[in-house]
């Protein structure tokens, strides 16, 4: 259960892969995120959480009783910084509109790169006078304060939202190693610049242990809502395009017979 909960932390890393269209330098400035991202992960995850551990009992962190103060409030508040609480606070909050910014980032670049290769209305391709997809953009933020909406027509919604983005994340990183494993098998190791250390070693790993999570969230009442939400949802996009692709090749048969 520990898992899932980090696991939220780390929804969206794969916008570093996605970044890859518009760098200058690809080959080096990837890389070079991905180890930076590592070390980040480890300043801001580990070591932070390790201080908390040094600092705060275990038992009055949430884990055997009520939570109703942040750990690191408690640790802000005993080396005497005034406004603790306001100070995270405005940590948390900022975190939050950086994730939100990265969000429209990543949707309008899928949407853009759905368009281009024609899964998305054409309009969703277009790019402005500098080089940006501001469709794309305007209709992923849109659809960003729809889902933030939501929370005025049910107290559930934020636990709807991240059951489907929970089991679409999960969903999504199991597509991506699968891929990967078919992706080198048609590449040579010596003709890739940057390579997964210990293939298919960690591809494998990987994809137990996001088939586990699954299963977990399954048979847990408390996370089982993103069955309930995600396996419609999967199947809701997945109608959709084998709708949209009949449409396509029944649109490409009869240019040919007008051919």
């Amino acid at each position: 259960m520990a898992v899932i909960l980090g696991l939220l932390s780390f929804v969206g890393i794969e916008v570093i892969a996605v970044t890859s269209g518009e760098a200058v330098d690809p080959k080096t400035t990837i890389p070079a995120a991905l180890r930076t991202t590592a070390l980040r992960i480890f300043l801001f995850y580990v070591l932070a959480l390790g201080v908390v551990a040094a600092l705060i009992p275990w038992t009055q962190t949430g884990g055997s009783v009520t939570v109703t103060q942040s750990p690191f409030v408690k640790v802000l508040a005993r080396t005497g910084v005034p406004q603790a609480a306001g100070l995270m606070n405005f940590v948390i909050v900022s975190a939050a509109l950086s994730g939100m910014n990265t969000n429209v980032y990543l949707c309008s670049r899928m949407l853009f790169s759905l368009s281009r290769g024609g899964y998305a209305p054409r309009f969703l391709g277009r790019l402005s006078n500098a080089g940006s997809p501001v469709a794309a953009t305007l209709l992923s933020g849109a659809c960003i304060l729809m889902a933030a909406g939501m929370a005025r027509f049910t107290p559930k919604a934020y636990s709807y939202l991240q059951g489907v983005a929970l089991f679409g994340a999960i969903t999504v990183w199991v597509l991506i190693l699968v891929s990967h494993l078919a992706f080198r098998r048609a590449h040579k190791a010596a003709d890739l610049p940057v390579r997964m250390p210990l293939y298919p070693v960690m591809q494998i790993a990987g994809l137990v242990i996001l088939g586990a999570l699954l299963v977990t969230m399954g048979l847990d009442n408390d996370w089982n809502l993103s069955w309930k939400v995600g396996v419609p949802w999967l199947v809701l996009l997945s109608l959709g395009y084998f709708l949209w692709k009949r449409s396509a090749m029944k649109t490409m048969a009869h240019g040919d017979v007008d051919a």
